[in-house]
């Protein structure tokens, strides 16, 4: 079985970090299991921490309507980060994570994480530019499906459509 510094060092996302850096991010969290089923965060929730998936999968559940139910957004794998709205923003959780999967994160205390970027970490810094460029993948596709859409003088269906890929990829 690996170690959790072996786990995080052949993680995709991790390859470009030293063994120093990778030292550092296991400081500013915990590898933590989850059983399918196991909430991981819940909507309106005060967490500070960032989550890096390494095994396993996390469904993203956003509550709206009328009902109040709660609706699939998306799921998460190996290799995703999930929390990085909440950390940048410092607000509540928009949506619910949930282990989809029997699952296993390296679980990243936010409150350590802004604090060792303030104070210069490479590791910390490495880990907020990938938080940057998830952030702004996540843009980019919004703002061309938003483009496409006015583009075409869409109909209020088509209107309907894109507001609902909005809530459901920009909820969280």
């Amino acid at each position: 079985m690996l170690s959790h510094r072996d786990r995080l060092k052949d993680h995709q996302l991790l390859r470009q970090f030293s063994e120093k850096e990778i030292e550092e991010l296991l400081k500013m969290g915990e590898i933590v299991s989850l059983a399918a089923g196991k909430t991981l965060f819940a909507e309106g929730a005060s967490d500070v921490h960032l989550y890096l998936v390494l095994e396993g999968e996390v469904e993203i559940l956003k509550t709206y309507g009328n009902n109040g139910e709660a609706h699939l957004l998306t799921v998460l794998g190996p290799g995703e980060l999930l929390g990085e709205m909440g950390w940048v923003l410092e607000r509540p959780r928009k949506v619910t994570a949930r282990a989809k999967t029997n699952l296993v994160i390296l679980k990243i205390d936010g409150a350590l994480l802004r604090e060792r970027y303030q104070h210069g970490s490479k590791a910390a810094m490495r880990l907020v530019y990938l938080m940057l460029g998830a952030l702004a993948r996540k843009l980019t596709h919004m703002n061309d499906e938003l483009l496409k859409v006015l583009e075409r003088k869409s109909p209020p269906s088509e209107l309907a459509a894109l507001r609902e890929r909005l809530i459901r990829d920009w909820s969280f």
